[in-house]
């Protein structure tokens, strides 16, 4: 099994790639372009800052049960989101035991040998949990994590063997089996990724866009 403390995912060149760059690209490489090709930012509107506060709210609420405290604030605190979606999240939350403690929220993460750097949303113990707000898992949410996993077991020099995904808007959680394979495939992505910045290259875009921030950008580069 490859390790993110084996000398064979060591990628040292002096420079850090996010987790979520290298996430972004397998969900539509083009936007990697746009991002670290033309240096553009992503205008965010709709779902994506809904999803924003919903991850605020989803780390406030797991904070608070991890350590025992009252939750009343945090409810009132986001009153904007819809009371039955904050309920339903509250009760997949109680019902889904941590998987192990410490639990800390926004995480950050990096490492010079494997030249990345991330923030993860959940980290129960050595286990990383990544928070959607959807109704399933995509490629890029396990490539994520299997780069979440490397970090750690690099960093902190334990095996980690599978990770989480909280999907929010059902609520429910996925377990990911972080396999050599999914590992060596996370590790060519980060590769790829290096090429690009480093390039300027552009790349193919998905055909379905709907909620990027860069959507209208990209009618008008491809009209």
């Amino acid at each position: 099994m490859l390790r993110g403390y084996d000398r064979e995912a060591w990628f040292e060149c002096g420079r850090f790639l996010s987790v979520s760059l290298v996430s972004s690209f397998v969900f539509c490489p083009f936007k990697v372009f746009l991002v670290a090709g033309l240096g553009l930012r992503e205008d965010v509107y709709g779902p994506p800052m809904v999803g924003k506060v919903v991850h605020e709210f989803y780390g406030e609420l797991c904070r608070v049960l991890a350590t025992g405290g009252d939750v009343g604030p945090v409810l009132k605190r986001f009153g904007d989101l819809d009371e039955g979606f904050k309920s339903r999240v509250y009760e997949f939350r109680v019902s889904t035991p941590f998987a192990g403690y410490p639990v800390k929220v926004e995480h950050a993460l990096s490492s010079p040998r494997l030249s990345l750097k991330g923030v993860v949303d959940l980290l129960e113990g050595w286990v990383p949990v990544e928070v959607k707000f959807r109704d399933r898992v995509l490629e890029s949410d396990r490539i994520q994590l299997a780069l979440y996993a490397l970090l750690i077991e690099d960093i902190y020099g334990v095996d980690v063997d599978y990770g989480f995904i909280d999907l929010l808007a059902v609520p429910r959680r996925v377990r990911v089996e972080i396999s050599d394979g999914l590992r060596r495939r996370a590790l060519k992505f980060r590769d790829k990724v290096f090429e690009v910045r480093v390039e300027g290259s552009l790349e193919k875009r998905r055909s379905s866009c709907r909620y990027c921030g860069f959507r209208d950008f990209c009618k008008l580069y491809f009209s």
